[in-house]
């Protein structure tokens, strides 16, 4: 005998929880706002007509391979320098049998740190720089103080005079001088572009 008491629907009777309740919305959060605009010291390029380039997939990708191919040379009088084969390489190569060119790649005893491919971060004029630094040398006092640094730029664009290329990019290089000048004070900072078309550097 099977036993039964109440209501099998009793549920049916109970009140619905928060029954009548009004649902508020949550507050709408204001729009956000960029406290800094981000920037890079390549934008400062000068783009006037005399010194604009057109730039081809197949150019871009070249000057890549020849960032990377110089990402393998360090102190071409110390060791020789590891560089990759193809057309990037042999143009590094080359390059580096430059009498003018291989000085900048020599460190004759001389107490100089390198770094290669150095990012940096700042903030100037109220921008957040972003960037990285080809090749970059601090030279020490005999007491390890930072006196003199070296700020070294490669260039791929096919431009065939060297004042050209100056012009072009002296924006960017003051955007690495102040940041370095920032981070060594005492130092005096020299920034210097390195032109493969011309196969020739220049100070900026």
């Amino acid at each position: 005998m099977v036993y039964q008491k109440g209501s099998p629907d009793w549920i049916e009777t109970l009140p619905l929880a928060g029954l009548g309740k009004t649902v508020t919305a949550p507050p709408s959060l204001a729009a956000g706002v960029t406290r800094r605009e981000r920037t890079t010291p390549s934008s400062a390029k000068k783009k006037s007509a005399a010194a604009a380039v057109t730039h081809s997939a197949t150019g871009m990708k070249f000057g890549t391979d020849v960032h990377a191919a110089f990402e393998g040379v360090g102190w071409v009088d110390e060791e020789p320098p590891v560089l990759p084969a193809g057309e990037a390489g042999k143009l590094v190569a080359a390059l580096l049998e430059s009498p003018k060119l291989r000085l900048l790649f020599e460190r004759s005893s001389r107490p100089v740190e390198l770094f290669r491919e150095q990012p940096i971060e700042a903030i100037l004029n109220d921008q957040w720089l972003s960037g990285v630094i080809d090749r970059l040398h601090l030279h020490r006092d005999t007491t390890g103080i930072v006196k003199r640094v070296e700020v070294i730029d490669y260039k791929t664009d096919a431009l065939e005079e060297i004042g050209e290329i100056q012009q072009r990019y002296a924006g960017q290089m003051q955007s690495y001088r102040e940041v370095i000048q920032r981070a060594y004070p005492e130092a005096a900072v020299e920034c210097i572009i390195l032109s493969t078309r011309c196969r020739d550097w220049v100070m900026v």
